[in-house]
């Protein structure tokens, strides 16, 4: 049985034995066709403010790491994650999932700016309620064990010294010898991960936000298509075919005037093709997943839900959606929706519309 064979067939063993390297992102839906496993490469696009950092914490983060303590630890399945926010600051990144943890734990609804103190927002923490906080700062202090963020702009070189620094203190670069067809002997660089069951996941929010270099002599500034396509190709080509690891790059749609024409022909949901104007990511990903806020856009019916239903007493809008746009190991072409909680980053999959009675 040649190596190709003998490695599916362990593959499939694996998986019938409950032993595959994979795991949930949380939302049970989405999940029975979408998740992390080593060697996925994913990007998650939208417009602003439909809540697309929120649900890569919540999917590729918070929830899989919860699922790892739980669950993950006794197949034997580590996960850890290098995460570049481009846009937020540690302490603002680490305030938000706190935020998320006081809801989560203890129903507790409070967003960043009362935690911390913002404008006339003073004296406002009990001794009840920092008793709590502080529970959660011992979380999240063992959660950075596994989480290395680093904050602030970065260029496309810049993210693969970071992964390929990272990647030598959890495995080798060793070179093979094989034999061509021809028979002469030639050598091929490969990397050899310290344990085979690890899933490394890069997260790059958002790519957007990378600093300009120089590329083949040329400098190229933020935001055009050659440096995204260099992020791309890092992503593809080094983390996730060479290192094994699995990128989650999150990108800004830009639509422009393309808005006024999706208007008349009363389509605004996401496209493929949203993702064009951010080089070759669509191109270059395996799954593609693209959040949505109807709301925002007077779209009142989405999914078959009466958005306007999901707008509180306080005018606030709790919803959102969430489209399966490329998956190359399942089902594509498919929509979620959410209940959205914008100021702590809160995401929950919802019932099919039909199956909702009460809002």
């Amino acid at each position: 049985m040649k190596d190709e064979i003998k490695s599916l067939k362990r593959a499939i063993d694996d998986g019938i034995e409950g032993k595959s390297v994979w795991v949930p992102i949380g939302f049970s839906k989405m999940g029975e066709s979408v998740g992390i496993g080593q060697r996925i490469y994913t990007i998650i696009g939208g417009m602003s403010g439909t809540g697309k950092t929120a649900f890569t914490d919540l999917a590729y983060v918070l929830q899989p790491y919860s699922w790892m303590k739980g669950n993950g630890e006794e197949n034997n399945i580590q996960v850890r994650w290098l995460y570049f926010s481009m846009e937020r600051s540690k302490v603002y990144k680490l305030a938000k999932w706190a935020s998320i943890r006081l809801y989560t734990k203890y129903n507790i609804l409070i967003d960043v700016p009362t935690l911390l103190g913002w404008g006339n927002r003073k004296n406002h923490i009990s001794s009840e309620l920092y008793e709590k906080i502080s529970e959660t700062y011992n979380v999240l202090d063992e959660m950075l064990d596994y989480v290395e963020i680093m904050d602030g702009g970065i260029n496309p070189t810049g993210m693969y010294k970071a992964v390929n620094k990272y990647a030598l203190a959890h495995g080798n670069i060793i070179e093979n010898s094989y034999m061509t067809k021809d028979g002469v002997e030639k050598t091929k660089k490969i990397y050899k991960p310290n344990n085979d069951r690890l899933v490394t996941v890069i997260v790059i929010d958002h790519i957007g936000k990378s600093k300009g270099e120089t590329i083949e002599g040329t400098f190229y500034h933020p935001q055009t298509k050659p440096l995204l396509d260099k992020v791309s190709d890092y992503c593809g080509s080094e983390f996730r075919d060479f290192y094994g690891f699995s990128p989650v790059v999150v990108s800004q749609f830009n639509r422009g005037l393309e808005d006024t024409t999706r208007r008349t022909k009363t389509e605004m949901s996401p496209l493929p093709s949203d993702f064009k104007s951010t080089g070759n990511l669509y191109e270059d990903a395996d799954v593609a997943l693209a959040l949505y806020n109807p709301y925002k856009l007077g779209d009142n019916n989405n999914l078959g839900y009466n958005v306007q239903n999901f707008v509180n007493s306080a005018g606030y809008n709790r919803f959102r959606s969430c489209y399966v746009l490329k998956n190359s190991y399942g089902v594509d072409d498919v929509a979620y929706g959410y209940n959205f909680i914008g100021e702590i980053g809160m995401m929950k999959e919802l019932p099919r519309a039909d199956l909702i009675s009460n809002y």
